[in-house]
């Protein structure tokens, strides 16, 4: 038993006390009044001043003037009982006078019921000593005493408790009963009578239970299901009259409406939480300030953890994105404060680590009567997905205006320079000695071909994305087709005093293949190193047999690629920094054109770079027909 108040109960608590109706008493472990309701003190004739932090032996002792009292005998002995079993406690009817205030006692009779209220710890916190004065029923006659108990809805009844030679209980006889005994029960005729004649299969355990009440005097509260009978009662019973008349008095209600309800509320519970845990989405509850109710088994599976989660803050804070946790909190709290419904997107950790998009939607339930919110109910959808595609939309929209912006600087160039070539053709007939004319149409005639490569890339690129490129397949040897292309492609290579190297194998590689469109492949692979070494630099092609595939390699040590940018650099309208790059014209449509035409052979094609200015390495594999 601990010593001292520990931990007093909070003054809302007491206050709440203090209002009720009933007679109650508060009393910490060691017997110290804490407070007492209204109704108390003034069955007392006492104020809360006087009483309070007093011990309540002091405050109300036994009447002198009694003889043989033992109304605080037996009241230490029950508080001593709850502080032990830290069960409740009823108390027999007791003649405990209390102080007049003037010297005297009033008489009292009283029935006490002393219950202990528990810490989280599991110790007894404080002590609800509640009373019902009785004193008037003691003053009546034995027949008021029974009015009253016939005026109850809760059945009463005495017992007689049988019991064999080894002290065994083994039944019990009724010897009264008030009128609600048989409502309670559905049974008739019963004074006089045992309960193994009335319900012959009657379980023991009922036989114990008011066995061990007789014989200890211990009084009992419990719930059981009477199966013979088909009920379940609630039962308070305690010992009356002397120990060896072996009497136990019982106060009951039948409660099998209650049972049926709480067992119908169980089972939509379960059906509830059985929907909601096959449901896809996370879903939980929580009450009007944010603690967690309710969290569904999909919400546990995705974050993979299995504890209780106490508050939507907790949440926030552990399992969403640092940057959306504030962002989700000021949105509830909003909520909260306005009591309409909220609607953000948040990133939720997984139990993996990873983030995904979640759409987290709640409503609030409100009481039908007050209108005040009850609770928050919500939903989260995953739009990863979603939130992915619409970025990508996004970043392909930003590309495709970079992209359009590129073409039309592209365009304008060279139509500009013919644009001024024929006018100044037009103003002096060919005939300036500064500008020939054979020079200006070699001239104009770069220009054009320029122009044909780009409208030639676009509608490459636009037949492949389109499905509407048929290669012309034919057996032919990749060893001699790449050493054909390089050689034609050496002007563009070595127009910077850039030097190339070639390694080929020494025999033929043989594939399956358009060779228009694998010298294509070659040509542009070579044009983006070409365009992206600076002068003087170094480029190497390499062609090798790597198994059932050619292997065919196109290096360079020029600007390299950012390590952000090597998984994207064969997409559409994808180009390398133009701040570093745009040292040569084209429209960066180049290596979207091989990977595609790479994989109409069937092959693969990937690019390795160490970064910025380490140079880059292309590797394009293409299936070999078998020898």
């Amino acid at each position: 038993m601990s010593t001292g108040i520990k931990r007093a109960p909070g003054r809302e608590l007491l206050s709440a006390l203090e209002t009720v109706p009933d007679l109650y008493l508060i009393l910490s472990p060691d017997l110290l009044i804490l407070t007492a309701s209204d109704a108390y003190l003034a069955a007392t004739f006492t104020t809360r001043s006087q009483i309070t932090g007093r011990h309540v032996f002091d405050v109300f002792p036994d009447n002198p003037a009694t003889r043989e009292a033992k109304a605080v005998a037996n009241l230490r002995a029950s508080l001593q009982n709850v502080l032990e079993t830290k069960k409740p406690h009823r108390m027999v009817r007791q003649h405990y006078d209390v102080p007049d205030g003037s010297g005297g006692f009033v008489e009292k009779y009283w029935l006490p019921v002393n219950t202990p209220v528990l810490d989280e710890q599991g110790d007894v916190w404080y002590i609800i000593h509640k009373v019902e004065d009785v004193t008037d029923l003691a003053r009546r006659a034995t027949d008021k005493y029974l009015a009253l108990l016939n005026s109850m809805d809760e059945g009463f009844c005495i017992l007689q408790m049988l019991f064999d030679e080894e002290q065994k209980p083994v039944d019990y006889r009724f010897i009264e009963i008030n009128p609600a005994f048989e409502d309670q029960t559905g049974m008739k005729n019963t004074l006089g009578r045992t309960a193994s004649e009335l319900v012959p299969d009657l379980e023991p355990f009922w036989f114990d239970i008011y066995g061990r009440v007789a014989l200890t005097g211990e009084s009992t509260h419990f719930e059981n299901f009477a199966g013979p009978m088909g009920r379940w009662f609630d039962v308070y019973a305690f010992r009356i009259g002397e120990p060896d008349e072996r009497h136990v008095a019982l106060f009951f209600k039948n409660i099998t409406d209650r049972k049926h309800t709480e067992e119908a509320l169980r089972h939509s519970e379960e059906r509830f939480r059985r929907m909601v845990d096959a449901v896809p989405e996370s879903m939980w509850i929580t009450d009007a300030t944010g603690n967690i109710e309710f969290l569904n088994q999909q919400w546990y599976d995705y974050c993979g953890v299995s504890d209780k989660q106490e508050t939507a803050a907790d949440v926030a804070v552990r399992f969403l994105h640092p940057e959306d946790g504030p962002k989700v909190m000021a949105a509830f709290s909003k909520a909260m404060q306005t009591g309409l419904p909220f609607e953000v997107e948040q990133r939720n950790r997984s139990a993996s680590g990873e983030y995904r998009w979640f759409l987290n939607r709640a409503n609030p339930y409100r009481d039908l009567k007050t209108g005040e919110i009850i609770n928050w109910f919500g939903v989260g959808v995953d739009i990863h997905d979603r939130k992915l595609a619409e970025q990508a939309l996004q970043e392909a929209d930003r590309r495709k205006n970079e992209f359009l912006a590129l073409l039309a600087h592209e365009l304008r160039n060279p139509l500009s320079t013919l644009h001024n070539l024929l006018l100044i053709l037009k103003m002096t007939g060919g005939a300036d000695e500064s500008l020939k004319l054979e020079t200006a149409i070699d001239m104009m005639n770069r220009e054009v071909q320029q122009l044909v490569r780009l409208v030639d890339d676009l509608l490459d690129v636009s037949r492949i994305s389109h499905g509407k490129t048929h290669l012309r397949r034919q057996r032919l040897d990749l060893t001699e087709l790449v050493k054909l292309a390089v050689e034609a492609a050496r002007p563009l290579v070595e127009r910077g005093k850039r030097r190339l190297s070639l390694s080929l194998p020494a025999e033929p590689l043989y594939l399956d293949g358009d060779a228009t469109r694998l010298t294509q492949v070659v040509r542009n692979l070579l044009g983006n190193a070409a365009k992206f070494t600076r002068n003087e630099g170094q480029m190497a092609i390499s062609l090798e047999r790597d198994g059932q595939n050619a292997r065919l390699r196109v290096a360079d040590n020029g600007i390299g690629i950012p390590p952000d940018e090597l998984d994207r650099i064969f997409n559409m309208f994808v180009q390398v920094d133009a701040s570093r790059a745009r040292t040569q014209e084209g429209l960066g449509l180049g290596l979207t054109l091989v990977k595609e035409l790479v994989e109409l052979h069937g092959g693969r094609v990937a690019a390795y770079s160490a970064g910025v200015d380490a140079g880059s390495t292309f590797t394009v594999y293409l299936p070999l027909l078998p020898e």
